[in-house]
């Protein structure tokens, strides 16, 4: 790090993490979690959480079983939403009593080959989702294939309109595979997911005005599933998501919420719902050497443009990697460069001139989702005051 700046490349939080970073890491890119952040985060989603309302955790969004040991504690819970049959294994050694609820439909031969290592103890743990009458009659073959009788709960179309059971009629002819003697599927629940909530834009639509509509038709569609004979003393009726969960009120239709992404508020969760919670979890990556201008590649003849254009002028910084599904956090001023900035080997980031940021230094990125960036990384270093730990991911 040079010792000639006259500033420091990051704000005393972000140079705290990189403080930490050089004393603990392996100098590659890193996932950050800071663990007293998620926290505060807990303790202000329990605040807004409505009553009568269990919790159920999204694995996919959280997929860190020491992470996911930690929350099931804090909200006291052994609920959890899974949606890659790959993470059945790692959470059942770790939970052997979870409530395993898929959350999506699987492929028939993913369903299979989880029956195939799936420990007998831990199949009556699953429920199995179903979303039409085509997924049930599949899911029912592979249950008779196995020598099973398998839970499955049904999806419902309350206003997302991605799939699920939209009718009377719908529900009718998923209950033919649940029904009779030799019925290889029995009735887990429902499973309602109100993803559209505020996507319409006002005026077209309100999120209370949507939400309302959604619990209408979760209503009526558990009308039609008593009367398709579709009943269970430990069915479930799950709703609810990280951006949603604040609208649900005890006496409606749902029992169980479930979160995930809100406890770590990644960047697309930046939203006025949220607004309590702080980001928990950033990507750091070194950075592997400074310029102080930008040439082009066979390409001096850029030189006139490049001063006008903010991705090509000024200093800049290749880092360790690059396209990550983040943006630019610390420092704030990093802007990928419009020529090399897309590389995933060496991404090229300009800096405003006054910048200090240097090689030796870390840059960091706000993920956009922890889904499908958290669990690229083989394990994640978790902060917690001034004591960093390695804690493995699910991959």
């Amino acid at each position: 790090m040079s010792n000639d700046r006259d500033r420091a490349p990051h704000e005393p939080y972000f140079a705290r993490l990189q403080a930490g970073l050089d004393r603990e890491s392996d100098g590659v890119a890193s996932i950050v979690l800071d663990l007293d952040r998620v926290d505060v985060n807990v303790d202000r989603v329990r605040s807004m959480w409505p009553r009568g309302k269990a919790v159920r955790l999204a694995v996919k969004s959280l997929p860190c079983i020491a992470l996911l040991e930690r929350l099931a504690r804090r909200f006291e819970t052994r609920r959890f939403m899974v949606f890659h049959p790959a993470h059945l294994a790692p959470l059942f050694a770790a939970f052997s009593d979870a409530d395993v609820l898929f959350g999506k439909p699987l492929a028939p031969r993913a369903v299979a080959r989880s029956l195939e290592s799936l420990a007998p103890e831990h199949l009556g743990r699953v429920r199995w989702l179903v979303d039409s009458a085509r997924t049930a009659r599949e899911l029912s073959e592979v249950a008779r294939t196995h020598n099973q009788v398998l839970r499955a709960a049904i999806e419902i179309d309350i206003g997302l309109h991605r799939g699920g059971a939209s009718s009377a009629e719908d529900l009718a002819a998923i209950a033919t595979h649940f029904l009779g003697r030799d019925a290889a599927l029995s009735f887990a629940g429902l499973m309602g997911y109100d993803g559209h909530l505020g996507r319409v834009p006002w005026p077209l639509q309100t999120i209370s005005r949507s939400h309302a509509r959604s619990m209408q038709r979760y209503s009526t569609l558990i009308d039609a599933a008593d009367r398709a004979g579709l009943v269970a003393g430990d069915a479930v009726r799950n709703a609810g998501g990280s951006l949603s969960f604040m609208e649900y009120r005890d006496g409606d239709p749902s029992d169980e919420l479930t979160i995930g992404s809100c406890l770590v508020k990644p960047a697309h969760f930046a939203d006025k719902r949220l607004a309590s919670l702080d980001p928990a979890m950033f990507i750091a990556t070194p950075v592997l050497k400074r310029i102080e201008r930008f040439v082009a590649p066979d390409g001096e003849w850029l030189g006139p443009v490049a001063g006008l254009v903010r991705g090509l002028r000024g200093p800049g910084v290749y880092v360790f990697g690059g396209r990550f599904n983040a943006r630019p956090v610390s420092p704030t001023d990093l802007v990928a460069n419009a020529v090399l900035g897309d590389s995933a080997n060496q991404a090229l980031y300009q800096l405003d001139r006054a910048s200090a940021l240097d090689q030796g230094d870390w840059a960091f990125f706000w993920p956009e989702e922890s889904e499908a960036v958290m669990d690229q990384f083989d394990c994640v270093w978790a902060v917690e005051g001034d004591r960093w730990s390695r804690l493995p991911t699910l991959r």
